[in-house]
């Protein structure tokens, strides 16, 4: 009987320490989440839904506030810069990553390009004034960059206010 109850509170001890809720890996669940988002944007060969633009935007702006401190932050600023740059609308949401990237992380690789796409960004916008403030920006802060000639380029391209569609539009009814 002693044999039996004492079996009994061993069975009693190990399925009690078995039902404790098993601690979640966020880090790695966070990750997870993130790659499988990357492998299908992957898969899709860059084609880019709303949908899944949002997803990936969540699970990257989320990582970061979980994580702030974690070396995989300046990445996914810049991916999810990249993400709303390609949104159409979404290019304001692109100059805060790229700001996060450059501001946070002005030491790093990405930060150049960074400052760079930021003046692509205005420009898809329609705002040259800001977009050639980025560009010369750039060019300033990073005068050695293999993108400085592109900035360059950028800038006399934002300079230019000849509005190419009343451009056109003129020269198809002098043609009539």
């Amino acid at each position: 009987m002693k044999m039996t109850f004492i079996a009994i509170i061993g069975a009693l001890a190990l399925i009690a320490c078995d039902s404790e809720p098993k601690r979640v890996d966020h880090h790695a669940e966070m990750s997870a989440r993130i790659d499988s988002l990357e492998s299908v944007l992957k898969a899709a060969d860059g084609d880019l839904d709303e949908q899944l633009a949002d997803q990936m935007l969540h699970a990257y702006t989320d990582f970061q506030a979980a994580f702030p401190e974690d070396s995989m932050n300046v990445f996914f600023a810049y991916r999810a810069g990249e993400i709303s740059r390609n949104i159409p609308g979404k290019e304001l949401f692109a100059v805060a990553h790229y700001a996060d990237v450059h501001e946070k992380h002005p030491d790093h690789e990405l930060a150049p390009m960074a400052v760079f796409m930021t003046g692509v960004s205005f420009d898809q916008m329609g705002d040259k004034t800001r977009a050639a403030k980025s560009f010369n920006h750039f060019i300033e802060t990073y005068p050695e960059h293999p993108w400085v000639d592109q900035a360059k380029e950028m800038l006399v391209l934002t300079s230019d206010t000849v509005d190419l569609e009343s451009e056109v539009s003129d020269w198809l009814n002098k043609a009539k």
